[in-house]
């Protein structure tokens, strides 16, 4: 397990600006267009309309730079429960604070490798009753065939299938970012 370097809070909201969520992992790594984080089993999830424990553990690949991001869930034991990726738009990081516009669509990935994209009525009817402009329709429609093809393709995290082996390769990631990104690791 990498050492943790310090918290961050992601805070996601809908296009129009309602509160969706918000909740704390622990920071492993940042760069001006990726961080890297985990999430300790027992953390609160807050909503403007409920709060509740989230019973696993996450590791988390969020890209400053791409439409989405991934979250892999894993059982308190180390076991994939499962990863699955938002489709979001607007990742900003001010102050420890990770935040983003959920654009509805997700992709979900099981254990055996089969997905499903999700919430396909949901993003229609928002795109039209929140009147997403067409180049936000474009930007989902692209991530959600770019995660697809990150799913499709052998070697991509989602072939992990437990958390030390997910973390590996986050590590393998993050060393290739870090190497394009011509930044060292942040302390």
């Amino acid at each position: 397990m990498i050492e943790t370097r310090s918290s961050l809070t992601i805070v996601s909201s809908k296009y129009d600006g309602r509160f969706r969520f918000s909740m704390d992992v622990d920071l492993l790594y940042s760069s001006s267009s990726l961080l890297l984080a985990r999430g300790r089993p027992g953390r609160v999830i807050r909503r403007a309309d409920a709060s509740w424990v989230i019973p696993y553990w996450s590791l988390e690949y969020l890209p400053l730079n791409r439409p989405y991001n991934i979250v892999s869930f894993f059982t308190p034991e180390g076991a994939i429960h499962q990863h699955f990726c938002n489709v979001l738009t607007s990742p900003r990081l001010t102050d420890g604070v990770l935040s983003y516009v959920d654009l509805d669509l997700d992709v979900v990935v099981l254990p055996d490798g089969t997905y499903r994209v999700e919430d396909r009525e949901e993003f229609e009817r928002n795109a039209r009753a929140l009147s997403y402009p067409p180049r936000i329709v474009s930007l989902a429609e692209t991530a959600v065939r770019d995660l697809v093809r990150l799913v499709e393709e052998p070697g991509h995290l989602f072939s992990c299938t437990r958390f030390d082996e997910a973390e590996r390769l986050l590590l393998s990631l993050y060393a290739e970012q870090a190497a394009h990104d011509g930044e060292p690791p942040s302390d």
